[in-house]
């Protein structure tokens, strides 16, 4: 793991945690979508 990807799976965690979603509990695909979606704005 290289420094990018950890702050990458730091940044996702909190996402997923403010938007109070249990992102072990998604399907990679869901995940992918709310990350996708998160970098846009």
């Amino acid at each position: 793991m290289g420094k990018v990807e950890n702050c990458l799976i730091k940044s996702c965690r909190n996402l997923f945690y403010n938007v109070k979603v249990d992102y072990r509990e998604l399907t990679d695909e869901e995940q992918w979508e709310i990350i996708t979606k998160a970098f846009k704005y």
